[in-house]
């Protein structure tokens, strides 16, 4: 397994236990939240537009004019082609490199923060980008400023896009529907659709295929 597969996968497991953790907490799975058809026609609207910021998640996911039907898959799908794009998000060069460089544990670090920390703290980039870098030096991966200042730019990408997909409210605190998204929308980016198995995914320039270009 090469070292891109095997964080992936570490993460993978980390979305998939958040997940089981919150069905047992409620004695039951957990189902998609009342908002997600709301959100869901909200983020079509905006995928339809060509506006920023959902612009370039449209072209990431390759979605051209033909969306999903189901709201949940249309929000997952979404939000996976953040992850790993389908195709050339079309940024500005600095934009997409940074947006590349967030890492599968940034990811996993991001997502577990905002569903089991932030409530009803504001998401805000600098504090995701600095959880996900006190645990790589947790891990004896310390990252330098440059780093960590291009991971501030990535989540920067990152977080109005969770708005725009009604994970984040107008205040930018999480929502019932970002608890759902986020862990399954993730893994899917990284190939594993957790309700359902594994997928392939990537566009072949995505941070996916194991290098950011």
């Amino acid at each position: 397994m090469d070292p891109w597969d095997e964080a992936a996968a570490a993460a993978v497991e980390r979305l998939r236990a958040l997940v089981a953790s919150a069905s047992s907490a409620r004695a039951e799975p957990v189902d998609r939240p009342d908002g997600t058809v709301a959100a869901a026609a909200g983020a079509r609207e905006g995928l339809r537009s060509g506006i920023w910021p959902l612009d370039w998640v449209a072209r990431a996911a390759a979605f051209d004019s033909a969306f999903p039907d189901d709201a949940g898959d249309l929000l997952l799908e979404a939000l996976a082609a953040v992850v790993a794009p389908e195709a050339a998000p079309g940024l500005e060069e600095a934009d997409e490199a940074a947006l590349l460089a967030l890492q599968p544990a940034d990811w996993a670090a991001a997502v577990v923060h905002i569903v089991e920390v932030a409530p009803p703290v504001p998401v805000e980039a600098e504090a995701l980008a600095a959880v996900a870098a006190e645990e790589a030096a947790a891990a004896d991966d310390a990252l330098d400023s440059d780093e960590v200042m291009l991971l501030e730019a990535g989540f920067g990408l990152v977080v109005p896009v969770l708005a725009a997909l009604g994970a984040l409210d107008a205040d930018d605190r999480p929502t019932p529907v970002g608890a759902w998204l986020l862990p399954r929308g993730v893994a899917l980016g990284l190939g594993t659709d957790l309700d359902e198995g594994d997928r392939a995914n990537g566009w072949s320039g995505s941070a996916g295929a194991g290098e950011a270009e």
